[in-house]
């Protein structure tokens, strides 16, 4: 007879899961880089995108849980709406910077 519970993970499994799920993105992309994102493998049927798709939700999934958890902070929409344009010029502004340099 199994003797386990479910139980809701400690703070600190999940921040593990996140990490690792973030390592899982990280290999995902450097497949998409690899290979292309519409290159499939005949054991999974499967592209890279759609793996890098199903990498990114289970992160996303985790920051849910994080923030549900109060190990991120909940006002989650309101710094949304400030730090993604933010982070956006910030990227447009480095890659302009690495053209000047590479050029």
């Amino acid at each position: 007879m199994n003797t386990e519970t479910n139980r809701e993970p400690t703070n600190q499994e999940i921040l593990d899961i996140l990490q690792e799920e973030c390592a899982e993105v990280i290999h995902a992309i450097s497949k998409c880089r690899r290979f292309g994102l519409d290159e499939t493998k005949s054991s999974t049927e499967s592209s890279n995108r759609q793996r890098l798709t199903e990498e990114v939700m289970d992160v996303l999934a985790m920051l849910d849980w994080a923030v549900e958890r109060n190990i991120l902070l909940d006002d989650i929409p309101d710094i949304v709406e400030v730090h993604f344009p933010a982070k956006r010029e910030s990227v447009r502004r480095y890659c302009a910077y690495g053209d000047s340099v590479n050029a």
